[in-house]
Order: structure tokens, then sequence, then C-alpha cells
């Protein structure tokens, strides 16, 4: 099974979520952003099992990994590449973090098209599961949940799974090597989102 943390804007926290989904789920973690290096980083600072994958051969190791009796979790580069299209090609679910601001919504809208199109094309199993993350500005909490949740479409394969607006917690917890769902202040919102992405899977529950 291929689980992939996807987004085309950086700065959404796709390797910090990344670093929550493999301990959670005992997978593999993929570098799909090497060039980056923080899941690599992460994993050496851990010990954790983590391979580089280069964009070379991203459709081939996704591929198998999505047909593995195991599961891996990709963390893919911030833009619409291969690397992003072989992922949503295989992938049997997405996580996207997104951020509070306008642009950031953007960004979500044209992944959302992308993975509509994977569906059409060559995954019509795919799911999607999008949850909020960072500090929301007060005035635009309740604009932004809004569009979040507008985007909730589970006959489609599209999921809002809430939002953990403390991201400070998930970058403590990831300089320290640890899962942020086992301690810390938002422990239990971490938990609750990584639980609402496991029961989207398919045959899994929470």
């Amino acid at each position: 099974m291929l689980i992939s943390v996807v987004n085309l804007k950086g700065g959404q926290g796709k390797t910090l979520w990344s670093a929550q989904l493999a301990p959670f789920f005992e997978a593999e973690l993929l570098d799909v952003n090497p060039e980056n290096g923080d899941a690599t980083f992460w994993a050496g600072l851990t010990g954790y099992p983590c391979r580089e994958v280069h964009a070379s051969d991203a459709g081939t190791i996704l591929q198998a990994a999505a047909e593995a009796a195991t599961v891996h979790v990709a963390d893919c580069p911030p833009w619409e590449g291969s690397e992003t299209r072989s992922a949503l090609a295989f992938s049997q679910a997405v996580l996207v973090p997104v951020g509070p601001a306008h642009q950031d919504l953007r960004g979500l809208t044209r992944l959302l098209d992308l993975a509509d199109q994977a569906r059409e094309n060559v995954n019509p199993g795919l799911r999607i599961g999008i949850l909020g993350t960072g500090q929301v500005p007060c005035a635009f909490a309740e604009a932004w949940e809004e569009a979040l949740k507008s985007h909730h479409h589970p006959k489609q394969g599209v999921h809002y799974l809430g939002a953990v607006p403390r991201r400070q917690d998930l970058l403590t917890a990831f300089g320290a090597g640890e899962p942020a769902f086992l301690r810390g202040p938002s422990a239990h919102l971490v938990r609750e989102a990584l639980m609402a992405f496991a029961a989207i899977l398919p045959g899994r529950k929470s």
C-alpha cells in the first residue's frame, strides 16, 4: 500500500505529517524530495527506515510500493511534476495538509483537479484526505475552515479530516525525533487526525 503526502505549495507541513504517518502505520518512509532532504534528515535522526526516491525512479518505485503488502509513506515535493503525478497515479490514498492562506487554498484546488484526472485515467480508487494545518488568523479562521469543508465529498473520494492548528507542536516533536501523536500538548489532535485518515483507507478501520 502506498500513502502519499502531497501539496503543490511548500511550507504546508508535508514532511511533518509524513513523519507522523510512517510510524503510525509502521511504514517505510520514502523521501521523494531528496534534494530538500528533510524526510531523510528526520529518519537519520531517529533511525527510522527511509529510502530516497529520485525523479527518474519515482514512477517505478511508487508503483512497486503501491503493490506491496506492506505500507509505504511518500513525502512528495511541492510542485506539479512527474513525482506528484506518479504519487496520484499509484497511491491508495493521499494526505493533503493545507495552511491558512488564500494561496494555500488555491493550491488545494489545483491539486484536486490533478487528483480528478488521475482518478479518471489511471487510479479510480484514489482517496484524498484534506487536513487543515497551522495557526489560523482569527479573521480568516471561519472562512478557511468552510473553504476546506466545501471540498468534502466522500462519494467522490475526497474527505475533510479536520484541523490541527498548533503546528509548532509537530515542529518541536520533529526536532526531537519523536512522533507528535505520542506526547505533547497536541498529541490527541494529531492522533485523531491520523485515525480519521486511517478510516478512509481501503480495507482499513480506524
